[in-house]
């Protein structure tokens, strides 16, 4: 992680950082400035845009992700604060400090194939915010939860048609949980995923998903897995197409 880190102050990288606010997930653009360790600074975000413009508070959690190579890194990142931060002799601006927590995914960029489940196949999947470890005991107005078809799915992610309402709640970047259900199979396939598309679709939404790769969580790997077996079961039964 500091070596991801590292890389990621040196480039002067753009990153986005996501939190909530009234009731929904926002994320901001920045850009790195330094690095030491698993603390890091970047440039503070633009909030002035916003009704109210957001406060970063001492001790909070964030959402952190930016891209490298062919892959996109998404992790936490607790806030130390602000402070002022020298960038030539006579300017100087305004930096967040940030320290990483908990684990850094890494989100393959790749080609694969998407299927679509036959029309007489039940595909299911249940989503919430936050991941995995995020899974709320009940749904309630501030947890919810949302489920729906797969309208397809690949070895890197899947499309589904839920309820309008997670439309207003979901953002492209939003680091999701989710629950995949296959006709035929008892128990779940639980996974972490990337949200990489929402929009309205009449009276529903669509939500694009992309499975989030990690080593340090076995549940998900296995459930990426169950996933595979699934679609490489699909991709033999019927004909498919390559889309990015």
């Amino acid at each position: 992680m500091n070596e991801a880190i590292g890389l990621l102050a040196e480039d002067n990288a753009l990153l986005s950082v996501t939190v909530r606010y009234q009731g929904r997930w926002i994320t901001f653009r920045t850009r790195a400035i330094a690095s030491h360790g698993e603390v890091f600074w970047v440039d503070m975000p633009r909030t002035d845009h916003l009704p109210t413009p957001y406060e970063f508070a001492k001790g909070e959690n964030i959402g952190v992700a930016f891209s490298a190579a062919h892959r996109k890194y998404v992790f936490q990142a607790k806030v130390i604060g602000s402070e002022a931060y020298q960038l030539e002799e006579d300017l100087s601006a305004t930096a967040l400090k940030l320290q990483c927590c908990g684990h850094m995914h890494k989100v393959e960029r790749r080609l694969h194939v998407r299927l679509d489940p036959a029309t007489d196949e039940i595909a299911r999947a249940t989503l919430w915010l936050g991941g995995q470890e995020a899974r709320p005991e009940e749904e309630s107005v501030t947890a919810p939860v949302w489920a729906g078809r797969i309208l397809n799915i690949s070895n890197g992610g899947l499309m589904i048609r839920t309820s309008y309402e997670a439309a207003k709640y979901v953002e492209v970047g939003d680091i999701v949980g989710l629950y995949v259900m296959f006709d035929g199979e008892e128990q779940p396939a639980s996974v972490d995923a990337q949200v990489r598309h929402s929009a309205p679709d009449g009276e529903m939404a669509l939500i694009g998903l992309q499975f989030v790769e990690t080593e340090e969580t076995p549940e998900n790997t296995a459930g990426i897995e169950r996933i595979r077996r699934r679609v490489a079961d699909l991709d033999q039964r019927r004909p498919h197409q390559a889309v990015t």
